[in-house]
């Protein structure tokens, strides 16, 4: 015996169940329980300036909570969303960006000298290295690249050691 088969309707969840004409249980309930209040705050013993606004807020709740949708949703799903973010704490929740703003970012060009060097540091060890004064000009150029110092290349005078240029 073979398994017949059967289509399905694509639209399950999105089905409801209309009650009352076109109105669905849920706006059923809310309306009546709206009416219902009404009723009793002004049937209990209250001044008239309590009375009717009362039962009038009442009345206005239930309809908007059954008929009125405002941006997709229906007025109960808008109220309760309003409580619960009262009562939740507050989180902060950090978004890594991409951009780095610039005042943030780290440079990117070629090392620029603001300020020309009057005396080089020198070290007398192997391989060691020291670079060259530069004149101050108003453009920025970039520092001269580092060129290694021989014994030969060193003179003393007055007590202070100077750098002789090397000819390559």
């Amino acid at each position: 015996m073979a398994i017949q088969q059967h289509p399905l309707p694509q639209d399950i969840s999105s089905y409801r169940f209309r009650l009352i004409g076109d109105m669905t249980i849920k706006q059923f309930a809310s309306l009546g329980v709206s009416i219902v209040l009404a009723i009793i705050v002004y049937s209990l013993p209250l001044p008239f300036f309590f009375k009717y606004p009362l039962s009038f807020l009442f009345i206005v709740l239930g309809v908007g909570m059954a008929f009125v949708p405002v941006q997709g949703r229906s007025l109960d799903i808008w109220i309760l969303a309003f409580i619960r973010s009262i009562y939740s704490p507050t989180q902060y929740i950090w978004k890594r960006s991409e951009k780095i703003s610039e005042d943030m970012a780290l440079p990117t060009g070629p090392i620029v000298g603001t300020q020309a060097v009057s005396n080089a540091r020198i070290e007398l060890s192997t391989g060691a290295t020291a670079t060259s004064p530069q004149p101050s000009t108003n453009n920025q150029q970039p520092i001269t690249p580092i060129v290694p110092i021989t014994p030969a290349s060193i003179i003393e005078t007055n007590g202070l050691p100077q750098l002789v240029e090397h000819q390559a």
